[in-house]
């Protein structure tokens, strides 16, 4: 079949669309500017071996982006480039020797790249300036270094790409998903998963650059001896930010980051580590020079020998030094006393490696290694009486680190939070009372709270904690302290120091709104004694009140009876009044009548 060329509308007479029938293929197409290849698969001579000369610039895609066209390499490369090279929506696979070499502009978008192999490189190797954007590599190997990419000098930018199942089997240098010595990288939001290295970068090994920068990326189930994701050595200015490494592994050192004695600055910020692990030292990260660690999360991490979270073999910053918590330890004199200090990074996670100096009042009383973020000493203490401030330094914090203008001093800033010891046998006592034992609901309670320095010295600090129980309420206003002051937001009556035998009062009101039985406690502390408690008891009852009986009414009057009828037949009446409730004008009437009745009667 001859070669086909095929124009549409929107295309111009230096754009061509060819299909897998072509019978010269992509090596027919080079003197167009863009070559469009429609659905197949491409195979043969005339479809690999391309060669893009010097000055060229050329952009091969696939016509359908949502049916990509596949280059099988089938054991050969595919394309050489001297010019400015574009490739978009393809899968390019099976290539031998790599599957682009390029010493031109290379620009790589939405790519795949699959089963591919190389020296260095398996899938790209670029000595210019290159951007991988939205591609996958999968399963490329390299017998060097580079899995997927070996890019040597220029600029790369990688963003929104994913590296999978990619090796580089180099024992000397590495990169299972790539190598760089270009002089800036970035890497953004891309995702490297199950690469792995020989040696050094499981993920990625970085050398001799300028400035690298990881950002917003994923790095997960990567292995190599030495950095199971990442491997810095010799760039001037690392940066990681915003990113997750999660169960990275290294046999050696750094199970997700290792950074190289021969490197520069190392800076990691707002990124999470969780599950990695090294079988020796620096389970998350082994820093070997000037390293800023900051708002990192840390958990699950493990090292075989030492540092299972962070190991610092050079400098390191920002730190927190802190001996005894920060406190005041009481002890006695002639006694052995354990003096410890802890050393993490700002989010509390723990730096090995390193020296702790130890300072009593001022002297120097031992060095020792920090591991896993923990130091300690054993001090005999003689003295008799006092307050001993426990201080030191970190030995981690600075360093010489060689830049392109000689050699400087690294210092990082450390936050060193100092202890004390205090000797003595200050006794403080406490006691708080109420004015009786039982009250009804709302009864007004008075309570004293009495404290006293027994002696025999100074009781510096004292301080008391009242703990009201819920139910009840606290009258502030009738608070009243003999020295110093109270929060009633806090509890504590805060007095200062004590004088032997000195003795302070105080006193406050209040009352219990619901019944029960209830405690008030008290709680002495200071610097220089042992604490002391006290609590008082109540019972708390309702109030009593009588129930009340009936409410009285009018008296009832007595009951009227029916006037009686008059006995007409009796000859004799009785006009006194009787009991019957009848007026007496009414009785007089009636008899009157009847009287009347009978003398009737006789006139007829």
């Amino acid at each position: 079949m001859g070669f086909t060329i095929i124009f549409s509308s929107g295309l111009s007479a230096a754009d061509v669309i060819i299909d897998n029938s072509t019978s010269e293929g992509i090596k027919g197409s080079l003197g167009n500017d863009t070559i469009s290849l429609n659905n197949g698969t491409y195979t043969g001579v005339n479809n690999t071996n391309v060669n893009v000369p010097s000055g060229k610039n050329l952009t091969i895609q696939s016509q359908n982006p949502n049916n990509k066209a596949i280059i099988d390499c089938q054991g050969t490369w595919f394309l050489n480039n001297n010019g400015n090279l574009t490739l978009i929506n393809l899968i390019i696979k099976n290539a031998n020797g790599g599957a682009i070499g390029s010493n031109g502009y290379l620009t790589i978008i939405n790519c795949t790249f699959i089963n591919n192999t190389g020296g260095d490189g398996g899938a790209i190797r670029n000595n210019a300036n290159s951007s991988i954007i939205g591609s996958t590599f999968i399963n490329n190997t390299a017998t060097g270094s580079g899995g997927a990419i070996y890019s040597y000098t220029g600029n790369l930018n990688v963003s929104d790409s994913n590296f999978i199942n990619n090796i580089a089997l180099s024992t000397g240098w590495g990169g299972g998903a790539i190598y760089t010595t270009s002089d800036t990288v970035i890497i953004n939001n891309s995702n490297f998963t199950n690469n792995t290295s020989g040696f050094f970068g499981g993920a990625i090994m970085a050398q001799n650059g300028a400035n690298f920068t990881i950002l917003n990326s994923n790095f997960t189930d990567n292995n190599a001896s030495y950095g199971g994701a990442v491997m810095n050595s010799a760039i001037a200015n690392f940066n990681i930010f915003n990113s997750l490494f999660n169960s990275n592994n290294a046999t050696k050192y750094g199970g997700a980051v290792y950074t190289h004695p021969n490197s520069g600055y190392t800076n990691i910020r707002n990124s999470i580590f969780n599950n990695n692990y090294a079988s020796e030292y620096g389970g998350a990260i082994f820093s070997g020079k000037a390293m800023n660690l900051s708002g990192n999360l840390m958990s699950g991490n493990i090292a075989g020998i030492m540092g299972n979270a962070i190991l610092n073999y050079g400098a390191m910053g920002v730190l927190n030094l802190t001996y005894l918590n920060n406190s005041t330890v009481k002890v006695d004199t002639g006694t052995n006393v354990v003096i410890f200090a802890t050393l993490t990074d700002d989010m509390g996670n723990p730096v090995s490696y390193g020296n702790i100096s130890f300072y009593v009042n001022g002297v120097l009383i031992g060095i020792v290694e920090v591991v896993e973020g923990y130091a300690n000493i054993t001090y005999y203490f003689n003295e008799t009486e006092g307050i001993f401030p426990v201080t030191g330094q970190y030995s981690g914090n600075e360093m010489n680190v060689s830049t392109v203008n000689g050699t400087v001093l690294v210092h990082y800033d450390i936050n060193i939070l100092n202890g004390q010891l205090i000797v003595g046998d200050t006794n403080v006592t406490g006691d708080i009372k109420l004015d009786k034992n039982e009250y009804w609901v709302n009864e007004t309670v008075k309570t004293t709270v009495n404290v006293k320095n027994n002696g025999p010295n100074i009781a510096k600090n004292v301080s008391v904690k009242i703990n009201l129980p819920d139910g009840f309420v606290l009258n502030t206003g009738s608070i009243i302290v003999s020295k110093g002051s109270y929060d009633p937001n806090t509890g504590i009556w805060s007095i200062g120091d004590l004088n032997p035998d000195e003795e302070v009062m105080m006193t406050f009101n209040g009352k219990f709104n619901k019944d029960g039985e209830f405690s008030i406690s008290m709680l002495v502390y200071g610097d220089n004694f042992n604490n002391s408690t006290s609590v008082a008891n109540a019972l708390v009852k309702q109030n009593s009140t009588p129930t009340p009986g009936p409410t009285p009414g009018p008296t009832p009057g007595p009951t009227p009876q029916p006037t009686p009828e008059p006995n007409y037949n009796k000859q004799n009446v009785n006009a006194n009044m009787k009991e019957t409730g009848i007026p007496i004008i009414a009785v007089i009437l009636i008899l009157l009548a009847s009287l009347g009745l009978l003398t009737y009667k006789k006139g007829k």
